[in-house]
């Protein structure tokens, strides 16, 4: 009893911001990454990110990699957009059995970077990972109850005003499957937009090629 009366004495007289100095204390020679549940930890991404950012980040030269435990004066955080979609792109592939099969591509845009801040929150760097000017795509194959084909639709005429010589009329022909126009872009209502795994698996690949 006489101990215990002895430690809540101790703790009364102990000044509060003691305390708060120990907890807030700023390591200047660690550094903490934080990234989505998708690397777990032991993961080779977190690894090659150790090593890689101190090569190319003078503020993370001879700084330790530490967990959630730790009040690192920088840290590494992750950033992700939501994916743009540019379009769908329905192919038909073939019709048998009474069913059509297409390949209907989405292709997509997004951005992703790790973003170094300071003890105050603030934005020091940002490392680019993957940048809207990359398209990806994404193939999704469905089979649907085939239709009576539509007539082919008339091969459209276009002329290349940049050209030096307009007599040559160059000609597009939409296809020689017998489908219009019509249930082609009918399609486009099964295009499978790209998930948060999806764009992910993409920045995996990005970080393991660095």
């Amino acid at each position: 009893m006489k101990f215990i009366i002895s430690c809540l004495l101790i703790s009364v007289l102990i000044p509060e911001h003691s305390f708060c100095q120990t907890l807030s204390a700023i390591d200047t020679n660690k550094y903490s990454i934080h990234l989505p549940d998708y690397w777990k930890p032991g993961n080779k991404v977190w690894q090659i990110l150790n090593d890689k950012l101190p090569l190319v980040c003078d503020e993370l030269k001879d700084k330790e990699l530490c967990g959630d435990n730790c009040n690192p004066k920088y840290s590494i955080e992750f950033e992700m957009s939501e994916p743009v979609i540019l379009g769908s792109y329905p192919s038909h592939i073939l019709t048998a059995n009474g069913k059509e099969s297409w390949n209907i591509k989405t292709t997509y845009g997004f951005s992703a970077s790790l973003l170094l801040l300071n003890e105050n929150n603030e934005l020091l760097i940002k490392f680019i990972l993957v940048d809207f000017n990359e398209l990806w795509t994404k193939t999704r194959r469905i089979e649907v109850q085939s239709s009576t084909p539509a007539q082919p639709i008339q091969p459209i005429k276009v002329i290349a005003l940049n050209s030096v010589n307009l007599s040559q009329v160059p000609q597009i022909n939409p296809g020689n499957n017998g489908y219009s126009q019509y249930r082609s872009n009918n399609m486009n209502n099964y295009s499978s937009p790209p998930t948060r795994i999806d764009m992910l698996g993409i920045v995996d690949e990005k970080i393991k090629s660095l």
